[in-house]
């Protein structure tokens, strides 16, 4: 699949549009005021989903018309009050986002860790624009021809894709969209004395262009100079995906039904790997053919705060669960696909080698060694990815390296037959599977799990992303 990419000509650089939205929305003020018990007094405090007391953030503006996102931990409840916003958002989010039609938008990221029960404090500045009645046109072209065209919620008349109109100072929402393509939505500063051109050519929701054939790469025209995001199918194994100058592999797992836990040729299993039960997963998925590079975490997120670094192929850490859910929200918006974490057993059946296991010990092989980085091969540093032997289906360091998140709450197994398992419960234990370089190889098997707290991080703890079909 072929992501959007748009381009702005003379006045409609997305860096000036930044730069307009910084200088009329910021924070002024940030804290947490421990004598306000708003938070946790009966009729003003709210619980979030899990039943837990939620955080309140009192917003000081005296604006209406705010929208605020803090992530994939959701907004529990607003409430507009004389001067102020009142905001309610589970402990532990990190950041917050505030779009306001006319003032633009700020992400803040808070500099305390936000608790529950607890009333923080935001000062908002705004900087109203530059009221003019001036009017620029506008020349749009849009690639399909057939799109429709929305400016400012309005249906604009497009004569083979190309339209005019005359806009007023100021910022203006854009909306395109046709069938069979990727959508696109933004906005366009309309400066003073200066008219503007908008080109946005959309991508087809599926690509027919595959660069990889049975492992074979066909010959291509040369590429322009501007990087496009792609997908190519890969013959029997999955799809390659193109971020910029980053590529990884999903690899495809079929839908089966296998044994999960330790199996009777495993000695000393723990506590958390019993019962053996029978799950069954109705449901084919991708899986990432190794764990999430720092390359692509970067790409992704624009910033790299692992520990081990050196090489662009070295397995991201130092990330919380929270974090990761949205590395997955943003990677799914960029291609236009479903990334999430994989459930606990939906990681079990990829590292056990889906319908083609051999019911190894540990993630494609009895030995260790050939398959793992553990604390008796791995010098307490992790390494580059794909290093050790793949597992059955071709997915690499699934035993040991960093652990990696999974999406469910961990909780204990029970007997019986189960069909597409997720544990939820209320705290915020998560699952972690593979084991690590700092820990035994006992920890590599592909049975072995524990568990970590959703918002806390560490230098031996990554991801591997999940793709729906």
């Amino acid at each position: 699949m072929f992501m959007r990419h748009t381009l702005f000509i003379i006045m409609l650089l997305s860096l000036s549009c930044a730069f307009l939205h910084a200088q009329e929305l910021s924070v002024e003020d940030f804290k947490q005021n421990e004598t306000d018990l708003t938070a946790n007094l009966q009729g003003t405090m709210v619980l979030d989903q899990n039943g837990e007391k939620c955080a309140l953030i009192k917003i000081f503006t005296t604006e209406q018309g705010f929208t605020f996102d803090v992530g994939s931990l959701g907004i529990s409840k607003t409430e507009a009050k004389t001067g102020e916003i009142w905001v309610y958002v589970p402990r532990g989010v990190r950041r917050i986002t505030l779009n306001h039609q006319t003032y633009g938008r700020v992400e803040f990221a808070f500099p305390v860790p936000i608790q529950g029960s607890k009333t923080y404090e935001m000062t908002l500045k705004t900087t109203k624009p530059m009221v003019s009645d001036e009017k620029q046109p506008l020349s749009v072209r849009v690639v399909p021809s057939s799109a429709t065209l929305l400016i400012d919620d309005a249906i604009v008349e497009t004569d083979n894709g190309r339209a005019t109109v005359e806009l007023q100072v100021g910022n203006h929402s854009y909306n395109i969209a046709a069938k069979g393509y990727i959508g696109q939505s933004g906005t366009v500063a309309i400066k003073p004395g200066s008219p503007a051109k908008l080109i946005i050519e959309l991508d087809h929701q599926v690509s027919d262009e595959k660069t990889l054939v049975a492992g074979k790469e066909e010959e291509k025209p040369a590429e322009p100079q501007v990087l496009q995001d792609k997908v190519a199918v890969v013959e029997g194994v999955g799809e390659m995906f193109t971020l910029g100058k980053v590529q990884f592999l999903m690899v495809n797992v079929d839908h089966g039904t296998f044994t999960i836990g330790a199996h009777s040729n495993q000695k000393q299993p723990m506590i958390q790997e019993r019962p053996a039960h029978e799950v069954t997963l109705t449901k084919d998925y991708a899986i990432g053919e190794t764990e999430v590079t720092q390359e692509l975490w970067k790409e992704i997120m624009g910033e790299n705060n692992s520990y081990d670094q050196g090489s662009k192929d070295l397995p991201v850490e130092q990330v919380t669960w929270e974090q990761c859910q949205d590395f997955c929200k943003e990677l799914s918006r960029r291609t236009g696909r479903k990334f999430r974490l994989p459930t606990n057993a939906e990681w079990e059946f990829a590292a056990r080698g889906g319908n083609k296991s051999k019911g190894y010990i540990y993630c494609g092989s009895n030995d260790p060694n050939e398959v793992g980085w553990y604390d008796s091969n791995a010098d307490n540093s992790t390494h580059e990815v794909k290093q050790k032997m793949p597992n059955e289906l071709g997915l690499y360091d699934m035993s040991g390296n960093v652990w990696e998140w999974c999406q469910d709450n961990f909780g204990s197994y029970r007997a019986g037959k189960q069909t597409d398992p997720v544990t939820e419960t209320t705290d915020n234990r998560r699952v972690i599977r593979g084991g690590c370089v700092i820990y035994p190889f006992s920890h590599t098997r592909s049975s072995f799990r524990v568990f970590n707290e959703e918002n806390e991080y560490s230098n031996t703890l990554g991801l591997r992303v999940l793709m729906e079909r």
